[in-house]
Order: C-alpha cells, then sequence, then structure tokens
C-alpha cells in the first residue's frame, strides 16, 4: 500500500496532539494537588480554566479550512491563469498545512517561469525539489485536482485562506502579548504602544503582503503618473495656497517625514496652522494637528482670522457686523473640515502614535501635524540627543506605519541668528538623526529690514526646501501677514 494522503495524515497528528495535550493538563491539574510529602498543596483551591478561558483558547487548533485550500490548489492546477489572480491576495505562508504551502510555492515558481501546469508537470517539479513523496505523491495531486468544483470560484477559496490566515496571525500575535504581559519586562505605555502596532499590522494584511509581477507595478505606475497629470503634477497631498512648494515636492507624500524648522518667533506654528487649514478646509482631507504649545481654543482664534481675513486682535473687542460675517463664513469653512486637534501637553511618541492609529481606523486621516518636536516627552534614562533621535525614528516609523505624510515642527539652533545668515540642515537643533530621519526639510527664514533692502526683496520670510529625498531643492518667498496669522505666496500668480 502506498502511503496515506497527508490530509488523513494531518488529523490522525492532531488527534494524538488532542490526546496528548489532554492527559498533560490532568497530570498538570492533579499533581499540584498533592504538596511537598503529601500535604495539599495552595492551588487546590483554584479552579480549573473553562473552556472560554484565554489559556483554553490558546490551545485550540487554530483556524483554517482544509477544503478551502485544497480547492485554491486545485484550481490553481486546473486553470494557470488563476494563479496570478489569488497572487494578490495569498501568499504560500498564508496555507495551514505545510504540505499545501510547499505545492503553492511550486505552482507560484512554474508560473513565474511560464511553465505549463498540469499533473504531469506539477508531479515533476515536486520531484525536482524533493517534496513529492512528502506532500502524498502523484495519489494527493490527482486528489487536490479532483476536489475543486469550479476553477472559476478561486478567488472565493483565496479569500477563505487568507481570512483564516489572518485570524491565525491574530491569535500568534495575541499569545505573544499575554506572554510579555506576564513578564512584565518593559513599561506598560511602551507594551500598550507595542500591543496596538501588532494588532494593527494584523488588520493591515489585507492591504499589504501582496506578490505582484512587474507588468502589474508598471500599470499602477502609470495610473499614478496619469493621476498626477489630472493635478498638475501632484502625486501626494497639495497645499492649495502654496503653489511654489507644491511644484517642488509634488505635494505632502505618502510615508514620508517633513520636518519643519525655524527658530522661536520666526512663525513655523502660523505656517503649519496654514497648512492645515489649507488640506482640510480647501482640499478636505483628514488631518490631526498635535499641539503641545498652544490650547485649542487659540488654535481655532489664529484659524479663523487667517481664513476670514481678520486682525487676530479684534477677537476681544466688539467688532464690526462686516468682521462678524467674514469670520461667521469662516467658522462655518472650517466647522465642515475634517480637522481634529489634541493640545494635551507632555505627550510622548508613543501617545500620539497610538491616538494616529486610532484616528486613521475612524476618520481616515492623510496629514498628521506635530508642534513641535523639542516638546515630546523623551524616554528616561539617555542624554538628550539620543533622546531626541528616538523620537525622530518614532515620528519616522508613524509616518511609514500609517503610509501618510507626518509634518513635524523643530527648532534651530542659535548660531543661525550669530553668523546672521539663512538657516542650513546642520542648524536642526539638539540631534543629526532628525535630518538624516527626514525626507523633506523646510527651514523658515524671516528676513530683516536690511537684507529686504540690499536684496530688492519683494517678500518678508522664505521657505528653503534645503532637503527633498525624491526631488529637487529651492526657495518659495512667502510674505507673513501677523495681524492674521498668515503667510502667503510672495507671487499670487500661477499658471
Amino acid at each position: 500500500m502506498g502511503r496515506p494522503p497527508a490530509v488523513e495524515v494531518a488529523k490522525k497528528w492532531f488527534n494524538l496532539r488532542k490526546i496528548a495535550l489532554h492527559s498533560a493538563t490532568q497530570l498538570v491539574i492533579i499533581l499540584p494537588r498533592f504538596g511537598t510529602f503529601g500535604n495539599p498543596s495552595p492551588v487546590m483551591a483554584k479552579k480549573k480554566p473553562s473552556s472560554s478561558s484565554p489559556e483554553a483558547l490558546l490551545e485550540r487548533v487554530p483556524p483554517h479550512s482544509l477544503e478551502a485550500e485544497m480547492s485554491l490548489l486545485g484550481a490553481m492546477m486546473l486553470d494557470q491563469q488563476r494563479v496570478g489572480e489569488v497572487l494578490l491576495i495569498v501568499r504560500p505562508d498564508d496555507f495551514y498545512q505545510p504540505v499545501h504551502r510547499q505545492i503553492a510555492e511550486v505552482l507560484i515558481a512554474m508560473y513565474d517561469a511560464r511553465v505549463p501546469i498540469d499533473l504531469t508537470t506539477v508531479n515533476d517539479a515536486l520531484k525536482e525539489r524533493g517534496w513529492h513523496e512528502e506532500v502524498g505523491g502523484a495519489a494527493y495531486i490527482g486528489r487536490l485536482a479532483e476536489s475543486v468544483p469550479s476553477a472559476a470560484n478561486a478567488e472565493s477559496y483565496a479569500r477563505i485562506v487568507k481570512s483564516k490566515a489572518m485570524l491565525r496571525s491574530f491569535i500568534s500575535a495575541a499569545g505573544e502579548l499575554i506572554r510579555d504581559a506576564y513578564a512584565e519586562a518593559e513599561e506598560t505605555t511602551e507594551f500598550l504602544d507595542r500591543v496596538e502596532e501588532s494588532i494593527f499590522k494584523v488588520t493591515e494584511q489585507k492591504a499589504t503582503g501582496q506578490v505582484i509581477s512587474l507588468n502589474e507595478v508598471l500599470k499602477l505606475t502609470w495610473d499614478e503618473i496619469g493621476k498626477a497629470g489630472d493635478k498638475g503634477g501632484m502625486t501626494g497631498i497639495a497645499t492649495t495656497r502654496y503653489f511654489l512648494l507644491d511644484d517642488i515636492l509634488g505635494g505632502f507624500q505618502p510615508g514620508e517625514m517633513i520636518v519643519l524648522a525655524a527658530r522661536p518667533s520666526v512663525g513655523k506654528t502660523a505656517l503649519a496652522m496654514n497648512f492645515a487649514e489649507d488640506v482640510a478646509a480647501t482640499a478636505k482631507v483628514a488631518t490631526v494637528f498635535f499641539s503641545l504649545e498652544m490650547r485649542n481654543v487659540e488654535i481655532a482664534k489664529r484659524m479663523l482670522s487667517a481664513r476670514a481675513g481678520v486682525n487676530a486682535g479684534l477677537f476681544s473687542k466688539n467688532p464690526d457686523p462686516e468682521t462678524i460675517e467674514k469670520v461667521q463664513t469662516a467658522s462655518k469653512e472650517l466647522g465642515a473640515a475634517p480637522l481634529y486637534i489634541d493640545d494635551n501637553p507632555g505627550q510622548t511618541i508613543l501617545n500620539i502614535r497610538a491616538k494616529a492609529r486610532r484616528l486613521k481606523v475612524q476618520h481616515d486621516i492623510q496629514l498628521v501635524i506635530i508642534d513641535y518636536l523639542q516638546l515630546l516627552t523623551p524616554p528616561r534614562g539617555e542624554n538628550r540627543q539620543v533622546q531626541v533621535a528616538e523620537i525622530s525614528r518614532g515620528v519616522k516609523s508613524l509616518a511609514r506605519e500609517l503610509k501618510i505624510p507626518v509634518l513635524v515642527l523643530s527648532q534651530l539652533n542659535r548660531e543661525v541668528e550669530r553668523a546672521d545668515r539663512k538657516p542650513r540642515l546642520s542648524d536642526i537643533r539638539e540631534s543629526g538623526a532628525v535630518e538624516q530621519d527626514a525626507d523633506v526639510v523646510l527651514l523658515l527664514h524671516r528676513f530683516d529690514e536690511k537684507e529686504m533692502q540690499d536684496q530688492g526683496l519683494r517678500a518678508n520670510s522664505t521657505l528653503i526646501v534645503a532637503k527633498n529625498r525624491n526631488g529637487p531643492t529651492g526657495e518659495v518667498l512667502l510674505n507673513f501677514q501677523p495681524e492674521y496669522v498668515r503667510f502667503v505666496p510672495a507671487d499670487l500668480h500661477h499658471e
């Protein structure tokens, strides 16, 4: 007689495992009842964990569907074109049965090499790798081909396999987290951040980890180029008001860490709020503004002033009807904007990452703004340079994890003022790690009257694109209007 099919072997193995686990569990329960030299053990009073307890649940057989796995493999063998379709959904590691993973790996390799797929070629490919007998031989391969109701349903089978794999990933992650929670080897805040990160990674599996051909990637690339052409070259989030900056950057790009740095009182917070206002109120892009320095009411006043073009000082006086009408109109526009403000002081980058994850799920935020980096509560036990480097890595990780741009404000060193010059990348305060981690660095500089006269400038400020990992650098001339708390382009005309 030949070897029994792999599935039957697996079922028998699971039955034996269940018996062994049951016997071991009984020993664990019974033996502790008899303490040293026959004395009763203190655990005697404890009850056996219920079948719904976390410990018992983790001992159960993980979710899987052998039928869906067999049908999917059969469909891939009967119709070679289905292999390309299911590759967008599953990968070999998503199969529960080890032998099914091996067969899937062979089918994908054959598809990639454009080798015809049928029972004969599949058996030969398995023999070349030394897996033929291991997976059950020709009998089991034939059984797979016969088990599929319809090759046209391959995508449905793939989704079942993927959903079971995601559930197993969650169970695995939960088991590790429960173990680490008992160990108490790290700070609670760090542990909770890791919990949220693990769960977020599992939920994102449906959209990540896909294996696709270069041809498919090229199609996506041309789609993106076409959309950028329709949007005037924008591949990211456009600021809508600062046209020259959008031209240089192509908008704020997904997954990028953008640093906006300046000396105190130059206007970096005002410019960041202008960005938030434009992106959320004009472009209707969901944005969150984390302010560690100002109250939310003060932020709202500044945004109203900038939006309405009304002197911020008039809010504390008796404004005329025209001013009231402008402010009411601006208030309606801002009220309808998908803009969220968090003004809790003393936050850590772990807090911000946790909140951003929730906002991503709840409101699909597309832009995060943090004001500012040096005010974030640092991790303990390190010198300041290392602390800032750790915070910078956290900001970069947030952008990569959520695949959205993160704009973080930063201070510049006093050397800029002493040298009486425009700022440089090396002037970013306290750590070179910020300069290294950032994809884009914007340096805001205000001209003094002498500079403006000597150079014949029509602008009182400049925004220097000092670093742009994926594009050119340059300068954008701006005019700061302090009475309205806003920056406007020096040249409002744009083609």
